[in-house]
């Protein structure tokens, strides 16, 4: 179930130099559906944890052809590296389409796909999934575990889950041929669960996979945390404004005078929303200077952070897209992900405490006109997440129970 890129990577620095399994050892159930699923299942293989592959597109009859293009080794790099620092044969130990093979007596589920496919997918879950099991949403946004239980709620009031969001793993996860390549794993990924009792149960679990894990106060603060997901679409938004291919494969020479204002005004609201939600979320320059890493020297204005971070806000999604360089077409579609996924509930968010959010809100319309689509309407809302009704200082104090 649980994965995180980094605390993989010790995990596996501990196998490679010992050859000695974790000290202890979970059976996880992993919902594929992309190259960040198998990446996380072959980091945690390689571990020595027991990994079931669920294949949740896939049925009997096609599972023979998904086995065939399953990548045989995996390679890890280091953000900008050109040659790799770990190689590893990709084992799975069950790989099944069928849910309850895959889930029964599991300790945890990890599930990484996008926020808005969680309907479809709790639909086959809430049959088989049983009390006391931990779902780990990984690269999850912001209200993402609350949405989950929600969802879960609907179809089956009696079961109780420890449902866990954690952060980006790594910059990007990709098959070439038959090699997995995963690129940037994270030194930090931040966790939460939905209350601090479920995120007691699902901590064990979720420190042996990662050592590097760091836990959030609650999950609007994790969820504000999330830089990439809120700049991402900002990025994106000004590439397509400007209508040209070249902009979107060199995204570092977007970054301007009036792009710079634009993001710091979007960060003031952001402290500004934190506030009001009784959280503490670290300013995007800070954030942005831990995310480039050793190799970034310590930067001074917002400006430069920008620069040296702006192709990588991009890199893992656009690698989940496609393989060639960015089209217009894909940036949009990625434009119109990041909103309806983030954006709307920022604004939602700001409603309901009467917060002034030009700044998301120009997005969100912007956005929509670039899209052709009302964003507005389609995107995540305080119901998706079981909050409709509720006031500001009832959702505070329900995230912090």
């Amino acid at each position: 179930m649980i994965a995180s890129a980094q605390s993989a990577q010790s995990n596996i620095s501990i196998a490679t130099q010992s050859q000695n399994p974790p000290i202890e050892v979970f059976e996880l159930s992993i919902i594929c559906d992309g190259a960040v699923s198998l990446a996380v299942a072959s980091l945690l293989s390689n571990a020595g944890h027991t990994i079931r592959l669920c294949p949740i597109n896939e049925n009997e009859k096609t599972l023979a052809s998904f086995v065939e293009r399953l990548p045989v080794e995996f390679e890890i790099r280091d953000r900008g590296a050109a040659v790799c620092s770990y190689r590893g044969k990709t084992a799975f130990d069950v790989v099944t389409p069928n849910l309850f093979t895959a889930l029964k007596d599991s300790d945890g589920v990890l599930i990484a796909q996008s926020v808005t496919e969680y309907s479809a997918l709790v639909d086959r879950l809430a049959t088989v999934i049983t009390n006391g099991q931990t779902v780990l949403l990984c690269n999850a946004p912001l209200g993402a575990a609350l949405q989950f239980k929600q969802l879960m709620r609907r179809r089956n009031k009696e079961l109780k889950l420890n449902v866990i969001e954690i952060g980006n793993l790594f910059d990007c996860a990709r098959v070439e041929g038959n090699v997995l390549l995963i690129t940037g794993q994270r030194d930090k990924v931040s966790f939460c669960g939905n209350t601090r009792n479920e995120t007691r149960r699902g901590i064990a679990i979720a420190n042996t996979i990662s050592n590097g894990l760091v836990p959030t106060s609650n999950v609007i603060e994790r969820g504000l945390s999330e830089v990439e997901k809120i700049l991402r679409p900002v990025f994106l938004l000004f590439a397509l404004l400007g209508g040209r291919n070249n902009e979107l494969d060199n995204i570092g020479n977007l970054v301007n005078p009036s792009l710079i204002k634009l993001i710091a005004s979007l960060d003031s609201e952001i402290q500004a929303l934190a506030k009001v939600y009784h959280v503490v979320v670290p300013s995007f320059l800070e954030t942005l200077t831990h995310f480039g890493g050793e190799g970034m020297e310590e930067a001074d204005c917002l400006g430069q952070a920008l620069i040296n971070i702006a192709g990588n806000l991009l890199e893992q999604r656009l690698c989940e897209q496609t393989g060639a360089q960015m089209g217009l077409e894909t940036a949009t579609r990625l434009l119109e992900s990041g909103v309806i996924e983030t954006f709307t509930l920022l604004s939602e968010f700001a409603r309901l405490s009467r917060m002034r959010a030009p700044v998301i809100n120009s997005v969100i319309d912007l956005a929509s006109v670039v899209a052709n689509s009302d964003l507005e309407k389609n995107g995540r809302k305080l119901s998706d997440l079981g909050l409709l009704g509720f006031d500001v200082q009832e959702i505070v104090e329900m995230i912090n129970a």
